[in-house]
Formats: structure tokens, C-alpha cells, sequence
């Protein structure tokens, strides 16, 4: 799975939170399948801080799009989202 993070993100396994996975800010990163179950890809997914490219023509629709992927998202995203997201910012940097 390739993903693009709008900010600098790390993700904790589910199920052994020793390992980890970090995405640079405004990059795509190949990240394991385990990241899409961790709290951190669903917070910041609600919050629309990252996209999933499936494909390369996701890749490119999310270059062109400022990183989002087209009618991903239909209604706002989750404010309380961001903010949990953000409150962890400062521990990737």
C-alpha cells in the first residue's frame, strides 16, 4: 500500500506497538498492510491528512489534487481527529 501523508505521521502495529512505521510530511512512503489497522492511519484518515494510492493513477490524481484523492472524502473532516493526530505530531518530527 502506498500512502501520502499531508504531515509527518508515525504508526503503531496493532497488535506489538513496538513496531513502527513513519511517513515523511507531503510524501508518498510504501507502508505495510498493518498500517491501515493502526489507530494513527484511522485517526488521520477521519481528520483527511493522508490518501491511499492503489494504483499509479491514484498516485498522479493525488499529485494533481494537492494530496487528497479525488471525492475521497464527503463530508468535512473530523476536527477531534486532526487534533489527536496533531498532539502526536511532535513525537515524528
Amino acid at each position: 500500500m502506498r500512502i501520502f501523508a499531508r504531515q509527518a505521521m508515525q504508526f503503531h502495529h496493532p497488535e506489538d506497538r513496538s513496531i513502527t512505521f513513519t511517513v515523511k510530511a507531503l510524501s508518498f512512503e510504501d507502508a505495510p498492510d498493518w498500517v491501515r489497522e493502526s489507530d494513527m492511519f484511522k485517526l488521520a484518515d477521519r481528520a483527511d491528512l493522508l490518501s491511499v494510492a492503489e494504483s499509479s493513477v491514484d498516485e498522479r490524481e493525488i499529485e494533481a489534487n494537492g494530496g487528497r484523492k479525488r471525492g475521497k472524502k464527503t463530508a468535512e473532516p473530523d476536527a477531534g481527529a486532526a487534533d489527536a493526530v496533531n498532539a502526536n505530531a511532535d513525537l515524528v518530527q
